[in-house]
């Protein structure tokens, strides 16, 4: 794991909220992050800078991947995360976050995404 990434993780696990601000890096709750953490983001600055701003950059997205329709599953006529019974909400949320952060994935997309997957092992009954 590099150290960019590490630091990251570090103040993540502080719940502090880092991003770009222009040339510089914004994060909150400041009384959160010690002075050696402070210090680490300014050794780092450059590439913490370079991660944070390509984390927001997003490939243009098209329509959705699926049709509502194909969420249609329910006697109410829809599935929403809420529906899902509990194990099977934490594999939705755990695929979404996947999707999104890793995939690189619009929120919607994210979303949509996996609450097909979720839909479609419920189906085969391969339980999380």
């Amino acid at each position: 794991m590099n150290t960019v990434t590490q630091l990251l993780q570090d103040l993540q696990r502080r719940g502090v909220t880092v991003r770009a601000v222009g040339d510089r890096i914004g994060f909150k709750p400041a009384d959160a992050v010690p002075p050696e953490l402070v210090e680490r983001m300014r050794r780092h600055k450059t590439e913490l800078l370079a991660m944070l701003r390509g984390r927001n950059r997003r490939p243009p997205v098209g329509p959705l991947p699926v049709q509502p329709s194909a969420f249609t599953t329910t006697p109410k006529g829809f599935v929403v995360p809420n529906d899902l019974p509990e194990p099977w909400q934490e594999f939705y949320l755990e695929r979404c976050g996947v999707r999104e952060f890793c995939g690189n994935q619009s929120r919607e997309h994210a979303e949509a995404g996996a609450l097909a997957e979720t839909l479609a092992a419920m189906e085969q009954d391969d339980a999380p």
